[in-house]
């Protein structure tokens, strides 16, 4: 399987990624700014889905975090940080674990417990490699 873990326990970012929620105006001119539209993004998000079964993900992105679309595991009334990556200009897709949560629509990102590169070609492993990854992790 070529999945790869981009670091270990505790990734912290050499910069914090500043996000934005979907409810916020600046979201709404990222994404016209964006090669990957939001609905190519979520189309792609489908097709991740389809081998992951383990995890329930939102249906639409809930933010943007740098440069990508945040395909969220839903927490009650938070955003999670925890779920699908999808790069708006690449399409370049990551899982990133986290723990942390906001109520705020707009803020910084310091860091997850693991970031995993996606290859949609080579899916067989990847549900039980996530599990072990993240709950090493303590997603």
């Amino acid at each position: 399987m070529k999945m790869q873990l981009l670091l270990g326990l505790m990734l912290m970012l050499s910069q914090p990624e500043k996000y934005v929620a979907r409810s916020q105006e600046q979201y709404q001119k990222n994404t016209e700014q964006s090669k990957i539209s939001e609905r190519e993004a979520i189309i792609l998000a489908k097709a991740f889905r389809i081998h992951v079964k383990d995890f329930y993900f939102d249906q639409v992105p809930i933010m943007m975090v740098g440069d990508w679309y945040l395909i969220g595991i839903p927490e009650k009334n938070r955003l999670p940080f925890a779920g699908l990556y999808i790069h708006r200009d690449t399409g370049r897709i990551q899982f990133r674990c986290s723990k942390e949560t906001t109520k705020h629509s707009v803020g910084y990102v310091k860091e997850y417990s693991a970031i995993i590169n996606v290859d949609l070609d080579q899916m067989a492993d990847f549900p039980n490699s996530v599990q072990l990854i993240c709950k090493i992790g303590n997603i």
